[in-house]
């Protein structure tokens, strides 16, 4: 049986060593949260993706203007690819935002109505490359993705029919939806409509060239894009 001295020599270690896990622990917290507030901070590389403007003749957003809007909310080195609604551009996480809240203004200006807007960095274009599930499909014409604005609820997901539109298939990657079309576009029935009644959430979409292009283009290298497997991203 421990003595008296034993027993308050333990109480005193116990309560030194929460003391020195609560000091060790505070110091961890500030410097995850002192980390998380520099990388926020850091300029990083941006994609921006604009869902269904300059389509059919509505929703008409000049490129020109586009580019000003994000370099008056402090964006740098703006470049916008073909008329679809693409940019890329320098600027920390916090400008970002601020931009996409201006672009959004200018959209619903010039065309009186609010549309999604996509943003994502530069790594999560190379993960949207890497992680593609059809990269053995021989014709990239036939490889759509779906960027979706918000991330679909977990529960929605399997909403979305697997035999609605054979032979078309579909694959979820986080906040994207890829879609295999072998009879293009224009002849599935999985649809924009269909995808965001079935996700809850607005979804804008490329084709796999301009995915890759965009990534190309957020890595520095604006020529035409060579491969389209996930090669692409290195």
């Amino acid at each position: 049986m421990p003595s008296e001295n034993q027993t308050l020599w333990t109480r005193v270690t116990q309560h030194y060593q929460k003391t020195l896990e609560s000091r060790q622990w505070d110091r961890c917290r500030r410097i995850v949260t002192r980390d998380s507030s520099l990388d926020s901070a850091r300029p990083r590389t941006f994609a921006m993706l604009l869902r269904g403007v300059n389509v059919g003749g509505r929703n008409r957003v000049p490129m020109p203007a586009l580019k000003q809007a994000l370099q008056e909310a402090g964006c740098t080195q703006v470049r916008t690819y073909i008329q679809s609604g693409n940019a890329v551009f320098r600027s920390d996480a916090r400008i970002a935002d601020a931009a996409r809240s201006a672009v959004r203004s200018l959209v619903t200006e010039l065309t009186g109505t609010e549309i999604g807007i996509v943003l994502r960095s530069r790594a999560e274009l190379a993960r949207v490359v890497r992680d593609n599930p059809f990269s053995d499909v021989a014709d990239p014409r036939k490889l759509h993705v779906g960027f979706c604005v918000e991330t679909p609820p977990a529960e929605r997901v399997p909403a979305v029919d697997p035999h609605r539109s054979p032979p078309d298939e579909f694959a979820f990657r986080e906040r994207e939806v890829y879609l295999l079309l072998p009879r293009g576009a224009a002849r599935t029935k999985l649809s924009g409509t269909y995808l965001e009644s079935a996700l809850g959430t607005p979804i804008t979409f490329r084709n796999w060239r301009t995915v890759l292009r965009l990534l190309g283009m957020a890595s520095g290298r604006d020529g035409p894009t060579a491969g389209w497997s996930r090669a692409a991203v290195h």
